[in-house]
This record gives structure tokens, sequence and C-alpha cells, in this order.
């Protein structure tokens, strides 16, 4: 229901996508850049878009500054990025990537369908998370990888390809 898709939003916005935007982005700049993880790393974090966006968001909101048409722009626009993502992803892909990273992409995809959902169930029953609640908190664990990876990836100097690839699998064999 309506409740079940609010929860799940906000899930997915406080934990998914932040530990993409922080965690991942560091992982993605410590492997694809071979950097270490010291200032200049987390200069690069600070300055990712997320970093810059959302506090300006955040900041010009309650003061009502923009014009209902810009507002109504920029909804516009941020729909846009699945599908350009989406769009990106399918540029990306090459099938032999999929020959080449199989074990890659299965490690994955068995992380994301088996272990994680398992390891969310067990916590969840451990904590007393029971009910619409507990099952929201093992379907979001076990949600396909993020669309956002590829583009991390080809930020940060890692394999976009690979990326794609996975998103490409891990969304299709999703339940």
């Amino acid at each position: 229901g309506s409740a079940g898709l609010v929860s799940a939003v906000m899930v997915d916005s406080f934990t998914t996508t932040l530990l993409l935007n922080t965690v991942g982005v560091l992982v993605a700049i410590r492997c694809g850049g071979g950097g270490a993880f010291d200032r200049a790393a987390v200069g690069r974090l600070l300055r990712a878009p997320m970093f810059l966006a959302v506090p300006v968001g955040l900041a010009l909101q309650p003061l009502h500054v923009l014009p209902a048409g810009l507002t109504d722009a920029l909804s516009t626009v941020g729909s846009t990025t699945a599908v350009l993502v989406f769009l990106a992803t399918g540029l990306r892909l090459r099938f032999g990537t999929l020959r080449r990273d199989a074990p890659a992409v299965a490690a994955v995809a068995g992380i994301r369908f088996v272990v994680s959902p398992l390891v969310s169930l067990l916590v969840a029953l451990a904590s007393g998370l029971r009910g619409q609640e507990g099952r929201e908190a093992v379907l979001e664990v076990a949600m396909p990888t993020a669309l956002m990876a590829p583009v991390v990836a080809a930020r940060y100097g890692c394999d976009p390809a690979l990326g794609s690839v996975t998103v490409a699998v891990t969304t299709a064999l999703a339940p």
C-alpha cells in the first residue's frame, strides 16, 4: 500500500542512496584511481553531486524562493534521471563483459538476492521487526543493483561496463 511505498522510499533514500554516495564513492575512488582514503578522497566525495545539490535544496526549500515554474521544471528534470541512467547503462552494456565477468556478476546477484535478504531477515527477527515493516526491510535489500552504480563507476575510473551488466542482470533476475 501507500504506507509501504513511503517506507520503502525512506529506506532507499536514507540507506541505499546514502551508502552508495558515501561508502560506494570512497571505494570507487580507491579502486578506480588507486588513491588512498585521504583528504583528497574526502574532498572528491564532498564535491559529488549529492553533497552539493542536497544541502542547497534543503536550504532553499523552507525559504520558498524558487518560483513554482522552476520547481516544476526541476521535478521534471529529476524524473528523467532513471531514463537517462538506463540509456547510459544500455550504451555501456557489452555482453562480452557478462562472459568475462560472470563470476563477479554471479557473486553480486547472490549477495543481492540471497545473502542480504537472509541477513536482513535475521536482523528483523532478532530485533522484533514483524509484519509489513519486516517484509519491507527484507525486500529492500533484495532490490537489483542501484542504477547509479555504473554512473559512479564511470565517474571515478572503475569499470562502467561491469556496473552496467550487473544492473542489467540483477534487474532481469529481480523478483
